[in-house]
Order: structure tokens, then C-alpha cells, then sequence
């Protein structure tokens, strides 16, 4: 019911002791921290679930989860250094942090024998270690009376790892899609790992069937076939003043790497939903995929065998592997303009403050690999809606109007 978790912080303003004149400020900080977590409710004992009335009747029944009363709280600790600097009187400047994360106890539902009478157990199981450095810069290419230029940039990289997980389980199933594709945390992996049917190589080149002109697949489900974990994360923000009344500015977002599985391109390229299959007659006289048959020879043999399906994408033709994309993207996230009533104006009321602001946000994907969808947009939520494009609805732009007063 109560547990304590300690931190610690310090900081050295340096600029205060190196007096320069292109110096304008210099900060070092450093902190350790430790936080605890929790759990949900009834998670300590074995409680009945009400089902709802019968015939008049309460019902109720057993949970498939069982209960821990030993269960302890999710614990991470963290150490992190940072060095802040602004130079020529704050015309130029960064701030760089580097942190390492360790979290232990984690509180999982771990998969049992459903002879117990129950499916999962919660337990504490797991160290996942995350490290990463993250940047912003911030720049006034032009400062003057009539117009100003201000750059904002935020660039973050974050390395994680399932160090361990259970001694008796290496792989936890975080969720399942269709087609038999899995998301996964794995030990001695990155955390969210896609598994699913992949192509069959000989010598790093794809292997089709001689006989039907078709892609050879695993027959396991089990092979990695992608990461929803993204490489690198960054923004760039400009905002422009003009004199005193008027300011605009916009913010592009920038996500590099990490997987999706499209459950949409795995339906819609075997049933033509998609422009993609509108590639001359394939439906009918079949295409020649390039790679190599199982003899090493370079595939000459077309698909074969047209039927209500489509006989040469499409989950029927393909392994879970053809569907894994990209999930990169550059955004306009938001875009702005501001205008504040002239002092002049509001000097002989009780105000001392009034502007008005435009606001617009996710405008415009200036860039994307997954095809016909948002690469952010995801079905339901939570990790399981990650890793995943089914049947999306289409993302909104959003347009605003604030108004603020200060007194």
C-alpha cells in the first residue's frame, strides 16, 4: 500500500564564473531518480466478475486472470546529465541531455496452462533498459524592431532493450492480427518486435516456385519481421514576428523508422481494392517475379491461375512479410498566426493583455511510406493498436480559435 522512491538533482550555472562576452549562459545538471508504479485494481486477490442479471439473477464468474498478493510495485531508475548554452546574448543556443533508464519489477500477465483454470498470471517479471541522448537547438537567424526569426529544432534517439524477461518464458505476446502476425517482447531484443511468415532466401534473393510462379513462404509464423520502435524522433518550429502585434509560425514533425503491419494492403491487394493492382493484365496472363527459383536460376515462370482472389498479391499469394512497412513520416503539424491588440487600445481598461490566435494542427503529411493511411493512426488503443493499420479512419485536421485575456 506505500512505497517510497528517492531522487536527486544539482546544477552548476558556470556562465556566472566564466565571464565572456559571446557567453550569454551555461548551465551542467545532472539527477538519479527512482519511481515506483502500480497496478489496477483487484489485482491482489481473486475477486468475482459480474456478468449481468439472468432472468432476474445476478451472475458472476471467475476472472481468467489470477491474482498475486506478492505482487510489487513496477520500479525504474534513471540517471541523466545534461549541459544547456546560449550564446550572443541568446541569438544561439542548445540543450543536450544523455540518460540511461533501467525499470524493473514490471507487471505483466504471463500466460499459464489453461488447466490451472485460468489463462494468464500476474507477476512481476522483466528489465527493460532504455538509453538515448535528446537535442534542441534554438536559433534568431534575424532580430530587429519590425521582424524577428526564431528556429526551434528537437532531435531524440532512445535505444531499449528487453534485457530479461521470466525464467521460464524468453517471448511475451503483446498482441496478435490478423493473418497469424504477433507483436512481441523478446528477450535480449528491442521491445515490440513483429513475428509473422517471411520469403524464403537463397543466397539473399527471394525463391518462387518454379511450378506456380509464386513466392515461396515460411511455414513458421515466428520469424522477425519488423520493429515498431522508431530510429530517431526530431521537429523544426519557425516562428515569425512582425513588430509588435502580429506573430505566425508553424511545427513540422519528423518520425524516422519503426514498422507497421498493414492488415488494410494485406486484404486489398488480393481483392483489387487498391490502385496498386491496376498493372496491366496480371489478373489474367500473371507477372514474373523477380528472384530466383530453388535452383539458384533466375525466375523466368509467370503466376499462374487467375481466380476471384487475384493470383499474385495479397495475403492468399504473399507471406506476412510483403505487408510490413515503413512507418517514417514528416508532418505540418501545426501552424499558426497570433495578433495582439495594440497597447494603445486596451490602456484605459482593466486588461493588460489581449490577443487572438489561428490555430491549425496535423495540416498536411508532407511524406510517408504506408500507403493509404496515417502511419500514427491506429485502431482502439494502447500498445496493441501499434504495429498495426486496420481499417483506420482517416485522420482530421483540426482548426481552432483562442482567444486569451491577462488581467
Amino acid at each position: 500500500n506505500v512505497y517510497g522512491y528517492p531522487s536527486v538533482t544539482g546544477a552548476v550555472i558556470l556562465s556566472n564564473y566564466l565571464k565572456q562576452d559571446w557567453l550569454s549562459f551555461m548551465k551542467v545538471r545532472a539527477n538519479y531518480a527512482e519511481v515506483g508504479s502500480s497496478t489496477g485494481n483487484y489485482r491482489l486477490q481473486n475477486t468475482y466478475n459480474k456478468f449481468g442479471p439472468f432472468q432476474g439473477m445476478g451472475v458472476y464468474y471467475i476472472p481468467s486472470t489470477l491474482a498475486n498478493p506478492d505482487l510489487k510495485p513496477e520500479r525504474s531508475k534513471e540517471v541523466e546529465l545534461g549541459l544547456e548554452m546560449q550564446f550572443f546574448k541568446n541569438r544561439l543556443g542548445f540543450d543536450i541531455a544523455a540518460y540511461k533508464t533501467k525499470t524493473l519489477n514490471q507487471i505483466i500477465n504471463l500466460p499459464v496452462s489453461n488447466s490451472t483454470g485460468y489463462s494468464t498470471v500476474t507477476i512481476n517479471a522483466g528489465q527493460i533498459d532504455n538509453k538515448g541522448i535528446e537535442v534542441q537547438l534554438n536559433g534568431t537567424p534575424v532580430k530587429s524592431k519590425a521582424f524577428t526569426w526564431d528556429i526551434n529544432v528537437n532531435w531524440a534517439k532512445n535505444e531499449n532493450k528487453l534485457v530479461s524477461l521470466h525464467p521460464d518464458a524468453k517471448v511475451l505476446q503483446l498482441a496478435s492480427y490478423q493473418g497469424g502476425v504477433t507483436l512481441n517482447a523478446i528477450e535480449g531484443e528491442a521491445y515490440g518486435v513483429i513475428r509473422g511468415t517471411d520469403y524464403v532466401y537463397l543466397d539473399g534473393q527471394k525463391v518462387v516456385d518454379p511450378n506456380t510462379g509464386r513466392y515461396l513462404r515460411t511455414a513458421e509464423s515466428n520469424h522477425e519481421i519488423g520493429n515498431i520502435t522508431p530510429d530517431w524522433t526530431g521537429g523544426v518550429r519557425n516562428t515569425f514576428t512582425f513588430g509588435e502585434n502580429i506573430s505566425m509560425g508553424f511545427l513540422i514533425d519528423v518520425q524516422h523508422g519503426g514498422d507497421t503491419f498493414s492488415t488494410d494492403m494485406y486484404y486489398g491487394l488480393s481483392t483489387g481494392l487498391y490502385a496498386e493492382t491496376a498493372v496491366g493484365d496480371y489478373r489474367t496472363a500473371g507477372l514474373v517475379h523477380p528472384g530466383v527459383n530453388p535452383n539458384g536460376q533466375v525466375n523466368t515462370t509467370p503466376t499462374i491461375g487467375a481466380d476471384a482472389y487475384g493470383n499474385v498479391d495479397g495475403y492468399r499469394r504473399m507471406p506476412n512479410a510483403r505487408f510490413v512497412y515503413d512507418a517514417s513520416y514528416i508532418k505540418l503539424r501545426e501552424a499558426n498566426i497570433t495578433y495582439k491588440l495594440p497597447k494603445r487600445i486596451i490602456e484605459n481598461t482593466f486588461l493588460e493583455e489581449a490577443k487572438i490566435s489561428f490555430v491549425g494542427r496535423n495540416l498536411w503529411i508532407i511524406d510517408k511510406n504506408l500507403p493509404h493511411a496515417d502511419p500514427e493512426a491506429g485502431t482502439g488503443g494502447g500498445l496493441g493498436s501499434r504495429g498495426n493499420s486496420i481499417g483506420v479512419l482517416p485522420t482530421t485536421r483540426d482548426f481552432g480559435v483562442n482567444l486569451t485575456f491577462k488581467f
